[in-house]
């Protein structure tokens, strides 16, 4: 208890009293005096009554001990009662549990100090489970399984799957309520209720009250942004050439067998398959693209996702996931998911790729140091809409700037005519309004940003070698690979606002 004894200078024992009364905060009656030396007095106080005082966390869901002491002398002792009426005048209805009690009066009594220690809690509330799918048909990333040499055969299993009427393809797992808890006052605390899944069922397929999804119809499964549906599959046992045209179809899928002529096109409402390697031709898909085989100086756009074995000097544009089997040279790829080349040889040579949230090969780049982009984060049209905005604005602040002979808002309006000055004080309010609008979009591009960083977990993962020559961007932030790097990790740092790459 050194906190109620001291030594004080006073120049007589009753001056050491009036000082130590005041310093304590107690009755000078209640205070012990011995002279020590010449003008020092030890004072200490003789009974105290023990105190606990409390606050009360932000979030009212828990009380800590902001300061306790023991008695002193003759003093009220701590005791469970003395808590618990501390508690009361808080106005906390949580009872404490007799073991936190018999704690904080062995600790006090050992001279523990006990500051922000807990008292008692309340209950928090169980927030609710997000809805999920769990589907049984393939619809994302595939990879396959490879054989002892790096080889991965995808003719005995397809990319995109058929089903029979009737056939179970998944199932929803519901979002909960949640259940809601009580603060240390006895008010409820609402729980935040589960978020249901981003899937909507498509044509011919529906989900019973259990949460089961079936197929309707037997056909070709589709999904693609978030709708998943069965489509009729149209066989074309040829090539797609002079003797047939142009493939368009307006309904389902359609299933090449052969393979598309340089020059011919092909697209449907549905998935596309196409089962031999394609060169300089256009596949259109409003599902998923699948090449048994691969493309060549092709363009390939789809809704859904694209599977090949090999791309070579192509473009590929895919709302979902890109997924090559063995090699990406010399492409433009964007996808508005993942890009995966991990299987066979997953090699990444030349090119652009773009995607919204992971990349994943075994090499990238080549030992001549091939210019290779990688580029993770992508804007979104109202971002890219936004920084255009910018931009512009930017530009009319300049020429303003320039047109006021300022760029601080305060220009110089002596020797100007009346109508002169009112010219430039309507240039200045339009300036203004300029600086504000540029200040907006970049506080909303900023909120946009970190709202990114918070849920996606932006990676690029290279299993083997990244060569020289390679340029990962993620969010804007630019890497360059100088050296030969193995086994590796790129990823965005918030704290740092730069690339940073990691061993695997």
């Amino acid at each position: 208890m050194e906190k109620f004894q001291e030594t004080i200078e006073a120049t007589s024992v009753e001056d050491a009293h009036i000082k130590a009364g005041k310093l304590f905060g107690v009755d000078e009656s209640n205070i012990l005096v011995n002279q020590v030396g010449e003008g020092l007095f030890f004072a200490a106080v003789k009974n105290l009554d023990a105190e606990i005082r409390l606050s009360i966390s932000d979030d009212k869901m828990s009380v800590q001990i902001q300061h306790v002491h023991g008695h002193l002398g003759d003093g009220r002792p701590l005791s469970g009662q003395l808590i618990r009426e501390a508690l009361t005048v808080k106005g906390v209805t949580v009872a404490v549990a007799n073991e936190t009690v018999d704690a904080i009066i062995q600790q006090v009594a050992a001279g523990a100090s006990l500051q922000d220690d807990t008292v008692v809690r309340g209950t928090p509330p169980v927030h609710g489970q997000n809805g999920t799918v769990e589907l049984k048909v393939q619809t994302g990333i595939y990879a396959g399984e490879e054989d002892e040499h790096n080889r991965v055969d995808y003719h005995e299993r397809g990319f995109v799957e058929t089903v029979q009427q009737g056939d179970e393809l998944g199932r929803f797992v519901f979002s909960t309520q949640g259940r809601p808890g009580t603060d240390v006052f006895g008010n409820q605390v609402p729980a935040q209720a589960g978020k249901g899944p981003v899937f909507e069922v498509g044509e011919f397929v529906t989900v019973d009250d259990n949460g089961i999804i079936r197929a309707q119809k037997s056909g070709m499964v589709q999904y693609a942004h978030g709708v998943l549906s069965i489509t009729e599959l149209f066989e074309h046992s040829g090539d797609v050439d002079f003797h047939t045209g142009n493939i368009h179809m307006d309904e389902g899928s359609l299933l090449v067998k052969g393979t598309v002529r340089s020059g011919f096109e092909v697209s449907a409402l549905g998935n596309v398959i196409v089962g031999k390697t394609v060169r300089e031709v256009t596949i259109e898909s409003g599902g998923d693209i699948e090449l048994k085989q691969g493309a060549i100086e092709s363009h390939l756009r789809a809704k859904g996702n694209v599977y090949t074995q090999f791309a070579q000097n192509t473009a590929i544009d895919a709302d979902g996931n890109v997924v090559v089997a063995n090699n990406l040279h010399n492409c433009m790829v964007t996808a508005g998911d993942s890009v995966i080349v991990k299987t066979g040889k997953g090699i990444v040579r030349g090119g652009t790729i773009r995607c919204a949230q992971m990349f994943e090969a075994k090499e990238v780049g080549s030992e001549n140091e091939v210019d290779t982009l990688i580029e993770l984060g992508q804007r979104t049209d109202e971002e890219k809409a936004l920084h255009k905005e910018r931009a512009d604005i930017i530009d009319a602040i300049s020429h303003k700037s320039r047109i006021l002979g300022c760029d601080d808002c305060h220009p110089d309006l002596s020797g100007k005519t009346e109508a002169e000055q009112q010219e430039i004080l309507k240039e200045l309010e339009e300036l203004r309004q300029l600086q504000k609008r540029r200040t907006e979009i970049s506080s909303l591009l900023a909120s946009k940003n970190k709202e990114r960083i918070e849920n996606v977990k932006f990676r690029v993962i290279v299993a083997n070698t990244v060569f020289p020559g390679t340029r990962i961007i993620i969010l804007g932030r630019s890497f360059l690979v100088k050296t030969p790097l193995s086994r590796c990790m790129f990823m965005y740092s918030p704290e740092r606002d730069k690339v940073i790459v990691e061993a695997i």
